[in-house]
């Protein structure tokens, strides 16, 4: 039920991760740094510039960077927030979710198709074994429009022992000497 349902909905997490960066690049957010606070006054190991030398933070100083520059607020998108991030773990939680539901849902219907095809694999060779008993009888003599023949094939017809104990007479005689045995034992 799950699988018709979501046949058509695919996540491509690589885009929306990849927007997620785009968004966070065009309003000067850095992912990595986003937590972690900056100072606006040089400190020990950093530059005129306010940057150090190991450092990834950026400078907050006018220097760098004028407020003619930069967009207004009004225009700015957020930013990816941690609530944006779990909610793109879920999304991936939910995306392998669904793909394992459909990969199961895939591997039962093969196993239930593979039933099915040995089923009728074997109903066949139950009709062919059927039909070849009905041959011998006819070519043992047996008259197809009589009633011991009519009862051969009700007696045969879906009991695989007694098709198996008919196919182990050899002879002619034997076989019509079976079907003889069989009518008169069973009442009819």
């Amino acid at each position: 039920m799950l699988h018709d349902i979501y046949k058509d909905v695919h996540f491509d997490i690589d885009a929306m991760m990849t927007a997620t960066a785009r968004e966070a690049n065009s309003t000067g957010v850095c992912l990595e740094s986003q937590d972690s606070p900056t100072t606006d006054s040089p400190a020990a190991g950093t530059s005129a510039a306010g940057t150090s030398s190991g450092s990834r933070k950026r400078s907050r100083s006018a220097a760098t960077k004028s407020t003619a520059e930069s967009p207004s607020k009004k225009t700015d998108e957020p930013s990816a927030s941690p609530s944006s991030r779990g909610a793109n773990k879920k999304l991936n939680l939910f995306a392998k979710l669904i793909g394992r539901v459909s990969s199961q849902h895939d591997k039962r219907t093969n196993d239930v198709m593979k039933l099915a095809a040995e089923e009728a694999r074997r109903k066949e060779a139950e009709q062919q074994e059927f039909r070849n008993c009905l041959k011998l009888a006819t070519e043992a003599g047996a008259d197809p429009l009589s009633a011991e023949f009519d009862f051969f094939k009700q007696y045969l017809d879906g009991n695989a022992s007694n098709r198996a104990a008919f196919l182990l007479c050899a002879t002619p005689e034997q076989r019509m000497g079976w079907i003889h045995r069989v009518f008169q034992q069973h009442p009819h």
